[in-house]
């Protein structure tokens, strides 16, 4: 197996472990709770955003 064919093994069951735990500030199951949300997620843009743009302010 390839080392990168392990990380993605890793990874999803790190994923599968931390998604069924109680999360701290919400007391909510991690899966349940992105299911319940998924219907209001929506499609990152098709272009990235510019974050070389900046406004300096004098306070």
């Amino acid at each position: 197996m390839k080392k990168s064919d392990q990380i993605i093994v890793q990874g999803d069951k790190w994923l599968r472990i931390k998604d069924q735990r109680i999360h701290g500030t919400t007391h909510e199951v991690v899966s349940e709770r992105f299911e319940r949300e998924r219907p209001s997620l929506q499609a990152l843009p098709p272009r990235a955003f510019d974050t070389s743009w900046r406004i300096y302010r004098k306070v």
